[in-house]
């Protein structure tokens, strides 16, 4: 697997949550990358390339208020479903998602811990009394 041209831990940069901002690129200079061995067409389509991190923002940029709506109909058909008195939360894959990204495993620790307080949150919101982790 080639070294990602994009690098997701930067702070500029953070697809998943639909933040905008610059993305950091590895690396010298766009003419190295481009003259690396896997060349203009790895820079533009390789793992982490320029054209896959463009399509993930656009997918999240054109997908919010879409998401939006499917949320307000979800919430007003969950008043109508029965609730579980426990949930039990298994953290797994938090190290192999950082290693995918090409990151520092301490970065999927902390997407992983992110992810489990919005989960907290939800219980919360729903009255769910118990919450395993």
């Amino acid at each position: 697997m080639t070294e990602p041209i994009f690098d997701p831990a930067a702070p500029s940069h953070d697809v998943s949550s639909g933040e905008a901002g610059q993305f950091a690129l590895k690396g010298s200079s766009l003419a190295a990358r481009a003259a690396a061995p896997e060349g203009l067409l790895g820079f533009l389509f390789g793992d982490g390339g320029l054209v896959s991190v463009l399509w993930r923002a656009a997918v999240d940029t054109l997908s919010r208020p879409f998401y939006a709506t499917y949320e307000r109909t979800l919430a007003a058909q969950a008043s109508t479903w029965r609730k579980p008195k426990h949930i039990g939360i298994v953290m797994d894959g938090n190290r192999r998602f950082a290693r995918i990204l090409g990151s520092d495993v301490s970065y999927g620790h902390k997407r992983g811990a992110d992810k489990l307080r919005e989960m907290l949150d939800w219980c919360f919101e729903c009255n769910i009394p118990v919450v395993t982790v």
